[in-house]
């Protein structure tokens, strides 16, 4: 594809070519004694279409889609600011359907198509406890279920324990309310999290209790400015000293956006009472019923070992199914509802271009009439029968006046 100036030089060259073989063919009429005004309209019919001849020769050098893109940028340029209103209803009532269709299946892509940015993710299992028959259904386990759990069960590789909360930052200007997660000190091995400062958690760290704080990617820009200095630095949390020893990847946000993380100790778990989080990550080739029957086993067992969690058993839920099984229905009905927004908008601009063509009648049978006559140029015969038929008929014409 050629450069446009050079496009430009050589169209210049071509028309030059074309006067000059005009200019010879008339000189030679000339010089066997035809009129001037025959010789040159003789040397114009047997040339053909001057216009034709160019944009054939356009054609051969390449890049002609360019150059009719670029004449449909201007003419629809040139549309829109001819009439500027029916531009912007146009345009407005697309913008606003096409940017709420974006939004939502930003929204839907994240939550439901993307998977977790964790390790082994189509793995991990949410491990609830029902009691029916004291009407609880999906509720959380007590840290001893947690410990029983673990000990006794041979179709994880690992259970990890959490449990959601709050906190108050202090000594920092004004008190600040943050998001809170305690973890068992598994927590960066389980999910496979590489820090992006510092470390995570030590197994060792679970046997007393250490005042040690993780912090979010987000929590660690909008409130230590992104400060790579953080490590080993103190901060008080719930009127306890906490020591800073990691920031954790912005992708632990797409599981739980929380600000701060610290760790279980293990006596704490011991009396830790119920409604903790526990997951588990199946062992390969453990499929979930395989898992389920075997936690239901255990639960039986703890039940005679522990009279008061008779009755009790397990339920077992994929995490990429329980993130999203009551969210999942609303956005899917969001993002069909803004569809068909979207296709309720094509349909009004679509009615407008309607009326807009139907104004435009006179422009269109005059751009149909210019193709059809394009269409008799490219034969040069056909041409010459095509003006020869008019010149007769003219002269019938002129005969019966």
């Amino acid at each position: 594809m050629k450069f446009p100036w050079i496009r430009f030089r050589k169209d210049e060259e071509v028309k030059r070519e074309i006067q000059s073989h005009l200019e010879m063919a008339t000189r030679d009429r000339l010089d066997r004694g035809e009129a001037a005004d025959k010789a040159l309209y003789t040397v114009r019919r047997e040339f053909g279409n001057v216009d034709l001849v160019r944009e054939v020769t356009r054609e051969q050098w390449g890049g002609r889609w360019l150059e009719d893109l670029l004449r449909d940028v201007r003419f629809g340029a040139r549309m829109l600011r001819r009439n500027p209103s029916f531009s912007a209803v146009a345009v407005l009532t697309l913008t606003l359907a096409i940017g709420a269709n974006t939004t939502i299946f930003s929204v839907v892509n994240s939550v439901l198509l993307q998977p977790l940015p964790l390790r082994a993710a189509n793995r991990l299992v949410v491990i609830w406890v029902n009691n029916l028959q004291q009407g609880w259904s999906r509720v959380g386990p007590s840290g001893l279920d947690y410990l029983n759990w673990k000990e006794q069960n041979t179709s994880f590789e690992d259970l990890f324990l959490f449990e959601h909360g709050t906190g108050t930052v202090t000594g920092t200007g004004e008190p600040e309310q943050v998001a809170g997660l305690r973890v068992t000190t598994n927590f960066g091995d389980f999910f496979g999290l590489q820090p992006v400062l510092g470390r995570t958690f030590r197994p060792e760290e679970s046997t007393a209790r250490h005042n040690l704080v993780l912090l979010s990617y987000a929590y660690w820009q909008r409130g230590f400015g992104s400060d790579p200095g953080v490590i080993g630095r103190g901060m008080t949390l719930n009127g306890e000293s906490y020591t800073i020893i990691g920031v954790l990847p912005a992708s632990l946000a797409t599981l739980r956006p929380v600000d701060v993380v610290v760790p279980f100790d293990t006596d704490w778990v011991k009396r830790a009472d119920s409604d903790l989080g526990v997951l588990g990550r199946l062992k390969p080739g453990v499929t979930l019923k395989q898992a389920s029957a075997e936690m239901g086993t255990i639960s039986e067992r703890i039940g005679r070992e522990r009279p008061v969690r008779k009755g009790w058993s397990t339920v077992l839920v994929p995490l990429e199914v329980a993130r999203v099984e009551y969210i999942q229905p609303a956005l899917l009905l969001l993002l069909g509802a803004v569809g068909f927004v979207l296709l309720i908008a094509c349909v009004n601009v679509a009615n407008l271009m309607a009326a807009r063509t139907v104004a435009r009648h006179r422009e269109v049978a005059i751009r149909k009439a210019l193709e059809l006559c394009t269409v008799f140029q490219r034969d040069a015969a056909a041409t010459r029968a095509f003006v020869d038929a008019l010149e007769a008929k003219e002269l019938l014409v002129e005969r019966r006046a």
